[in-house]
């Protein structure tokens, strides 16, 4: 029978059972205790889609009303795809059906913004 060696952690996230930790970044009722969650409450931001999935009009619109929302809060269509496990090519089609303004692919510059807004 193997002896248990103690387990330490140092500059832990969060303490595990059996382990020593030292830098714990939370205390034990703070949530999510460095786990990362959709939409920071546990839950998908958007429901699941089966792969080439039909979907009907409505929920269409319901779902590029709420990624516009979200794309228009800053989030880029990579996150977006990221966070709801969807295609980047399902996010971009769903942005198009609820008709949001598109910003520049890419890293945008001072000088890209710029002429991005004066064309707006």
């Amino acid at each position: 029978m193997a002896l248990q060696q103690p387990h330490r952690q140092s500059g832990a996230r969060a303490s595990s059972f059996g382990w020593t930790a030292w830098g714990d970044e939370a205390a034990d009722e703070v949530v999510p205790r460095g786990v990362v969650h959709k939409g920071y409450e546990g839950g998908a931001i958007l429901p699941p889609l089966m792969p080439n999935e039909h979907l009907s009009k409505d929920r269409i619109n319901a779902m590029g009303d709420k990624l516009r929302a979200l794309y228009q809060s800053g989030h880029s269509v990579r996150q977006l795809a990221e966070n709801t496990g969807y295609s980047i090519q399902r996010i971009r089609t769903l942005l198009q059906a609820a008709e949001t303004s598109m910003r520049p692919r890419g890293r945008t510059t001072a000088a890209t913004a710029d002429l991005f807004q004066a064309a707006e």
